[in-house]
This record gives C-alpha cells, structure tokens and sequence, in this order.
C-alpha cells in the first residue's frame, strides 16, 4: 500500500471514530426511522427478530 491510500485510509478511520461520537462529519448521511416502519420492513421481507416471540 502506497503511502497516499494508507493516508486516505487513516483519514477514513478517523472520520468514522467522529461519526461514532455524535460529531458531524462531511458527508455521512443519516436515516432514522420509527419502529413501527422497521416492523413494517421486516414483515415485508418476511424477516424475524430471534428475541421475539
């Protein structure tokens, strides 16, 4: 590995551990949704949840 592409990756690293911690970082995309649409996906796609009865 090339000196630029470990740079890029340490970079990459360090924005994730930013991501991770609630701070902002350039670019990351965020979705919430209610728990109700999770149920709604996972019953379309005909998954389960193994901690559900």
């Amino acid at each position: 590995m090339d000196k630029r592409h470990f740079d890029r990756l340490v970079k990459g690293v360090r924005e994730m551990k930013r991501h991770m911690a609630g701070k902002r970082v350039r670019g990351a995309k965020t979705t919430e949704l209610l728990a109700s649409d999770v149920r709604t996906i996972r019953e379309a796609r005909r998954y389960t949840n193994p901690g559900e009865p």
